[in-house]
């Protein structure tokens, strides 16, 4: 069905913008005008363009969807109604956030609720937001739900900068270093070679060996190169794709590795224990909580843990029997939620257990750059005296004996 970009008037004779599907021009305007609004223009959508409009293929940046739900909390906080926040929103927008406002508010006046105007965008809006928002609609309060989805939004942005962090840090230095070695190796080392060869200097074995890498490596900087592309083909593929059994193993993996491992389940508890506490304190019930936040943790194996707890609560037993029963949950997590159940605190334990793993996971990025900084330093040091010496040795013999 073909797309159309359409101006209008309602019946107050206020301008409105926005995207509707119809068989045919005068469909769109007899629809439109059932709604009370009268076309001035109206313009079909090119298949392109209406693809990216799309409800599947739209996204927007990180950034934007905070500043949106600060932004709509603020309005409604102030009484302003729905339709005129998302559209003061709108005058303002990116334009790759300004036609999902202008759907936003169609699906409202075709008689949608917010909350489901927004699931039309799962790739924008998780479940745990349009969860918040549904929440906010039946209680009147909307403006306080779109402050707690601010806050998740930032708080887990927060979190992936910091792993972000401690992922790519090491693999840009050892990177740098690399490809350092490699330039030595392709320009300085053959013009060095000749004069070695032209004064029939003998060289070192390390020398040789270097020599022998550098010929590799001009003759053969195909293999490398391709190496690399294969590499970054398979860390998108793997992105894009994110398929069972493999990203089950890597996923596993990555809760084995020394000393980031331990970093990345701290984050994870952080995440953990902060969302259930806010949609606990939302009025979600903890089964509901639980399937939530199931959807913001991104390792498959900490995916299956809180399935089965989900199947613990669900037979009765609570939260502290598994907790107890699977050692990937530390004992001070486990013993904060078993008081918050006994208690009938779980939301002030949870966020106990929030505070303290965001403290964990701060203290945890300066300690990653005091043991990461020096190891990395002594192989980049190493690597590149290595070569060095490989360089200058024989050219220190060489000076020796043109001096005799």
């Amino acid at each position: 069905m073909p797309k159309f970009k359409y101006k209008a008037r309602d019946q107050a004779g206020t301008l409105v913008v926005g995207y509707a599907e119809a068989d045919n021009l005068a469909l769109l305007k007899n629809g439109l005008k059932e709604r009370g609004l009268w076309v001035t223009e109206a313009k079909a959508q090119k298949e392109f363009w209406s693809s990216q409009l799309s409800p599947v293929n739209q996204t927007i940046k990180q950034i934007e969807l905070i500043m949106f739900s600060k932004q709509m909390a603020v309005m409604l906080g102030a009484g302003v109604s729905l339709v005129n926040s998302l559209l003061h929103l709108e005058e303002r927008a990116s334009s790759r956030l300004k036609p999902v406002i202008q759907n936003i508010v169609e699906g409202i006046k075709s008689g949608k609720t917010y909350a489901e105007t927004l699931a039309d965008y799962p790739r924008i809006f998780s479940p745990f937001y349009v969860g918040m928002i549904e929440l906010g609609e039946a209680g009147g309060l909307l403006a306080e739900m779109h402050r707690k989805v601010a806050s998740h939004l930032q708080q887990n942005q927060d979190l992936k900068k910091k792993l972000l962090f401690a992922s790519i840090y090491p693999g840009i230095v050892i990177a740098t270093t690399i490809i350092g070695i490699a330039i030595i190796l392709v320009q300085a080392f053959p013009k060095i070679a000749d004069i070695y060869r032209k004064n029939k200097v003998e060289l070192p074995l390390i020398t040789q060996v270097m020599m022998k890498l550098s010929n590799l490596l001009i003759k053969f900087w195909y293999v490398p190169l391709a190496m690399i592309v294969l590499l970054l083909i398979l860390t998108v593929g793997l992105q894009i794709q994110r398929r069972q059994p493999l990203k089950g193993w890597l996923d596993s993996l990555v809760l084995k590795i020394p000393f980031y491992g331990e970093f990345y389940q701290k984050i994870t508890f952080a995440k953990f224990t902060h969302n259930t506490a806010l949609l606990l304190n939302s009025g979600v019930p903890l089964l509901k909580a639980l399937a939530i936040v199931k959807t913001l943790l991104d390792n498959t194996i900490v995916q299956n843990y809180v399935n089965q707890l989900m199947a613990s609560v669900r037979e009765g037993f609570g939260m502290t029997v598994y907790l107890k029963q699977n050692k990937f949950f530390p004992s001070l997590l486990v013993s904060l939620i078993s008081t918050g159940e006994e208690s009938g605190e779980l939301v002030r334990m949870m966020n106990e257990a929030s505070a303290f793993y965001e403290v964990e996971v701060e203290e945890g990025v300066k300690k990653f750059i005091a043991v990461i900084e020096p190891v990395l330093l002594i192989i980049a040091a190493g690597s590149v005296f290595i070569v060095l010496l490989a360089f200058y040795l024989p050219l220190f013999k060489m000076f020796q004996v043109m001096n005799r």
